[in-house]
């Protein structure tokens, strides 16, 4: 039996825990669930604006993400950029529905197998999606989209805020630094990781955001990096609840800025 001070073996995790029960009203069970959390992000065209740009693959197009309202699945096709790209690809979001007029995150894993350039639906349409992998045996050819329907050029679609996740084909892994979180468990954060990349002589100010349920994005803490990057340990551990939003956003002291960035934790569910 687990004595019920000691989480393994981590203070601040033990506090978050109670904290928690304080704040939120749930016992949250992390050895129960065995699931640490690590997500990452890239983006390679962060610059001045001061309204930021998420850290993610796909910020070349768009700085931020245009998220879908509550309750609207339209998240449903994926195709790649070059037209012999027939891997099957494992893709991982949520979707928005309401239950006794409670809007909820229910966490989905699929698989599906990709025609080229042509577009081929999500078995499971999706309100948010936080990754997608290459799950076959040989290396992509083109880059793969998520996104909303809509017309395509080459496989790409022309409406570039209807894309919600992309996958680089030197990866074969998306890198969006931004999760949703489900219905039925909590994320507890306990380290940042940040840095500017390609040797770039820049500064960057980054900002760790999340949104409840019905709400809009608020920053809970800004962090600063450069080329030598800059680990950030979180304690007290921060408590992220179920159904909000995750995202880290940046801006660069120079233009064409490179920024990777990471966040880890663990996840808990709620008893």
């Amino acid at each position: 039996m687990t004595h019920p001070h000691r989480i393994i073996e981590d203070p601040h995790l033990t506090h978050a825990i109670r904290e928690a029960q304080r704040l939120y009203g749930v016992v949250l069970d992390v050895e129960g669930r065995r699931q640490s959390l690590h997500k990452f992000g890239h983006n390679s065209d962060v610059g001045q604006d001061e309204t930021g740009y998420t850290v993610w693959e796909t910020g070349a197009d768009d700085p931020h993400e245009t998220y879908v309202a509550d309750l609207v699945n339209s998240i449903d096709s994926i195709s790649s950029g070059e037209a012999g790209d027939g891997h099957v690809m494992v893709v991982q979001g949520h979707t928005s529905t309401s239950v006794n007029g409670v809007t909820r995150k229910t966490f989905v894993s699929q698989e599906v197998t990709l025609n080229g350039t042509t577009r081929v639906p999500l078995g499971t349409p999706l309100n948010r999606v936080q990754r997608a992998y290459n799950d076959g045996t040989t290396t992509l050819a083109g880059r793969v989209y998520i996104y909303e329907n809509g017309d395509l050029t080459a496989g790409k679609p022309q409406t570039t805020t209807d894309i919600h996740l992309t996958v680089d084909p030197t990866s074969n892994q998306s890198e969006k630094a931004a999760i949703s979180v489900a219905k039925n468990e909590y994320v507890i954060l306990s380290h940042l990781h940040l840095g500017v990349l390609e040797r770039t002589a820049a500064t960057i100010e980054v900002s760790l955001q999340v949104r409840l349920q019905g709400k809009i994005f608020r920053t809970r803490e800004t962090f600063a990096a450069d080329a030598g990057g800059a680990d950030y340990d979180m304690t007290p551990y921060m408590i992220f609840p179920a159904n909000c939003d995750v995202r880290l956003i940046t801006i660069s002291s120079a233009n064409s800025t490179e920024v990777a960035g990471s966040f880890s934790g663990y996840y808990a569910d709620v008893k």
